[in-house]
This record gives C-alpha cells, structure tokens and sequence, in this order.
C-alpha cells in the first residue's frame, strides 16, 4: 500500500469522528427532569415506548409474572401512579407491576415500565420507604437514562468502526451492539441522579424523603445477611438489589443529604 493510498484511507475516519462529535454537540437538549444537557438523540422518546413494550413481557416471563394479588397490584399502581402525577412528565402512560419474586429488586424499562418484586416489598418498613424505591425507578424513565446510555454508546462505537479501529466486517454489527446498551445497567451517577430525583418526587407527594435513605440500609442490612448465609461475607454488593446499583452506604450518605437539603429548603 502506498503511503498516498494511506493518506486517502485516513480522511474519512478524520472526517467521520468530526461528523460524530458535531452530532453529539448538535443534538443535545436539556432534560427536564435534571436540568442538565443531554445528548439521547439516537433514541427517540416514541422508539423508547416501543422498546419498553417489546421487553414487558419479556421480563414478566422472566420473574414468574405478576404477583397474583390484585390489590396489592392496585395499591402499588395508584402509588405509583401519585408519584408519577408529580413529574416532569405526569403525562406519560405509566405501568407498575409487582412482580412474583422473592429475589429483592426493582428496576424500569424505557417507556414508563416499573416492577417491584414482591422479596422486595416485604422488605419495606412504610408506604413511604416504597415510595421511595418506586420514586427512584420512575427517575430513571424521566431523566431518559435509557436513552443517553444507548445514544452515547452507540454514537462511540460507529466512530470507532469508521475511524478504522475494528474491521470493515463489524460495521453490521454495531447495531446489535448498541441495542445490548439499551438495557445495560445504570452507571454510578445515573444511579445516584435517581436516588436525588426519587427524593423529589416522594418529598411532592408528602412522603417523608429520609425514608430512602432508611431503606437503603435496610437492604444493604439485608444483602449483608444474604452473602453471609451463603458464606461469601464480603459480597454483599453482589447480591440482587445491589448487583445493579451502587455500594448503599454512599447510596444511604448521598440520599441523605438530599433529603436534608430538601427539608431545608421547604
């Protein structure tokens, strides 16, 4: 290969990663939720219901389907349902599902989709510290975490492809890839953005927000339990809840102070 024909290859990768970045830069907007810019423009907020709908039932399959109680169906929905009355976007069609799972855990899907599992509510001590949880999980789908992971994984991986760094023969696969992103767990200051927009949420709806912060060390309480029954005492972090989320006493610290700052500001 001549060095002129080295030269011509280099161009459009140079010219692919100005395009990617120029789009990155064009196509942030500021969330509502945070108040901060936000780049999530690969993955629309209609692409984001259509996901979630496409992984719903997916995911009842996957934890035994819904807790066959229909009240306590009915009482999380219309707790959920006055949380979600108090944010950004009150207008989107919100789903919360108990389900039947001993396994303590909570997470969202993009598009208003939130489960509980039943192992997880057993563990709450007051409506409030429920609220909480599900205040948390509603944060996810309102700062559109879903959407900026997806959008800032995959708008990487097509500047890497086009700048030469896999082979021509990955390109196809990088969408695949970034729909892997869509469901990926939530990074470290995701996690801790929710907990601070989950305190929001119970505070407007007269909860009391320390209550997270109680709940939070009661699951870690818990988690410690669990890895020492199965003798790994110091796995704590790996066990349900916590596999997915950050280690819960600088969870418990951080949602705590949020907590105080909002009594303060009242």
């Amino acid at each position: 290969m001549t060095l002129d024909h080295r030269k011509r290859l280099k161009r459009p990768s140079r010219t692919a990663l100005l395009l990617a970045a120029a789009l990155a830069g064009a196509s942030c907007s500021t969330n509502p939720a945070t108040g901060e810019r936000q780049f999530t423009a690969l993955l629309s907020p209609e692409k984001e219901q259509a996901l979630g709908a496409q992984e719903h039932p997916k995911v009842m399959a996957e934890f035994g389907g819904p807790y066959e109680n229909a009240q306590v169906q009915a009482y999380v929905d219309r707790l959920g349902q006055r949380l979600a009355a108090k944010t950004e976007i009150p207008d989107l069609k919100y789903t919360f599902t108990v389900l039947d799972s001993e396994i303590v855990n909570a997470f969202a899907l993009p598009g208003g989709y939130v489960y509980i599992t039943r192992g997880l509510m057993a563990l709450a001590n007051n409506e409030a510290q429920l609220a909480g949880v599900i205040g948390h999980e509603i944060a996810h789908i309102t700062a559109r975490h879903t959407a900026e992971r997806y959008s800032q994984g995959t708008l990487a991986q097509v500047g890497a492809v086009l700048a030469g760094v896999f082979g021509g023969q990955q390109i196809g696969q990088v969408a695949a890839q970034g729909a892997q992103l869509v469901l990926a767990g939530w990074s470290r200051g995701q996690e801790l953005e929710a907990d601070t927009l989950g305190i929001r949420y119970m505070a407007d709806s007269g909860f009391d927000p320390r209550e997270m912060s109680s709940f939070l060390d009661t699951m870690g309480r818990h988690a410690q339990l669990q890895a020492l029954l199965a003798g790994q005492p110091g796995a704590a972090d790996s066990f349900s809840y916590l596999q997915t989320h950050p280690p819960t006493t600088e969870r418990v610290e951080k949602a705590s102070a949020a907590a105080a700052a909002r009594e303060g500001a009242r």
